[in-house]
Order: structure tokens, then sequence, then C-alpha cells
């Protein structure tokens, strides 16, 4: 019977390697702190508006616009928390 031998760290196990190789990936962006809906309505024309608000610093939005309730519920960036980040990149 042959003999079982542990796989060594240069053994490739990945079924598809050129997908998971690390050189070809972009590098991971960090998406920051992000504003949530905190009251949602609709215009009399029909568009829908929000107000969004900061969990961690409490930056409060005015009415924005949006084009569907998906797009208000994704979020969008806290300016206040994500000032200091962008300040430091340059």
């Amino acid at each position: 019977m042959a003999e079982r031998r542990e796989p060594a760290a240069e053994d490739n196990l990945d079924l598809f390697p050129e997908l998971l190789s690390k050189k070809e990936r972009a590098p991971r962006v960090l998406r920051g702190q992000l504003m949530h809906v905190e009251d949602a309505g609709e215009r009399e024309d029909g568009q829908r508006i929000c107000v969004m608000a900061c969990r961690r610093c409490g930056a409060r939005s005015g009415w924005l616009p949006f084009k569907s309730a998906s797009e208000a519920k994704r979020g969008i960036p806290c300016e206040a928390c994500n000032a200091p980040a962008t300040a430091n990149k340059q």
C-alpha cells in the first residue's frame, strides 16, 4: 500500500489557482463609516427622499433624493467620520 504524505507548503491544492492569485487581485478598499436612513418619504412628484444619519458621530443630512429604496438602504459615506481617512491618503 502506498504511503500517504502530508501536503507540502509549495503544493497548490486549489482547483482554480489563477482566481486566487494575490498578485492579480486589486487591493481591498475600506468602505469607511456609512450614514443610514433615519426618515424616508416621497415628494409630491413621487421622488423618494430620505434623511440620513451617522450612528457613530450623530451627523445628519438634509432631505436627499434617491432613485429607489434599495439605493437609500445601502447608505452613503459619512463626511465627518471619513474626512480624516481621506486627508491622510494624499
